[in-house]
């Protein structure tokens, strides 16, 4: 797949950010840390394209994408503990752990890549809570599946983290440099644009806060 494709698919998460934008002072700040991965994914796919164009997958890029992995997981802790799906505690345990497996990849894995074994652990981490978030949301459900935040947002997590692990790890460890892994990478990256479509989605079912009627 040509680099200029790539980046089209890419730019699906385009989608997502610009509703992001227009919903950011009509939602409760609750949601504001999605908003946040959003808009950094796309600053993270922007850099990565021009790096890719210019010099190719070098140490740039590499620290690029190891950083949105470290804040997108922030984030998406930060987002499960203030709408009460995580607590802070466990939150805070799994963010050190995922912070001691990247330090570990750092010294122990030359030359410095990018963070496969964090980017696995990360993965699962945001797979089950996902699940989670899914099961509560059918268990507590008060309004219809397809106008639900969360049902979206979480299936779409569920989605997005299934494709990282299978897709993505059988990529870049089996098949880096095969005619077939070349194939497996293009699905992934077709994956990756539905799946922020579906974020698309969810951004646009995200509840707004209603406006204070002013008693004088």
């Amino acid at each position: 797949m040509i680099i200029e494709l790539r980046l089209i698919l890419a730019m699906f998460v385009l989608f997502p950010a610009i509703v992001a934008m227009y919903k950011y002072k009509k939602v409760d700040k609750k949601f504001h840390p999605f908003m946040f991965m959003i808009w950094i994914e796309v600053i993270t796919e922007t850099l990565n394209y021009i790096y890719k164009k210019n010099h190719g997958n070098g140490g740039t890029f590499v620290i690029n994408l190891n950083t949105y992995i470290v804040l997108n997981f922030f984030l998406f802790l930060y987002l499960s503990v203030m709408n009460s799906f995580l607590n802070r505690k466990k939150a805070v345990v799994i963010f050190i752990i995922a912070i001691i497996i990247c330090v570990a990849n750092y010294i122990f894995i030359k030359p410095v890549n990018i963070f496969f074994y964090s980017l696995c652990y990360v993965s699962f981490a945001m797979l089950f809570i996902g699940i989670d978030i899914l099961s509560n949301q059918m268990i507590e459900i008060k309004v219809a599946l397809k106008n639900n935040f969360w049902f979206w947002f979480s299936s779409t997590t569920i989605i997005y983290n299934t494709q990282v692990l299978i897709i993505f790890n059988l990529y870049f460890f089996a098949m880096f440099n095969t005619s077939v892994g070349k194939s497996i990478g293009n699905i992934q990256t077709i994956t990756n644009a539905i799946c922020q479509i579906f974020f698309g989605i969810a951004m646009l079912k995200m509840p707004e806060i209603k406006a204070r009627k002013i008693i004088v």
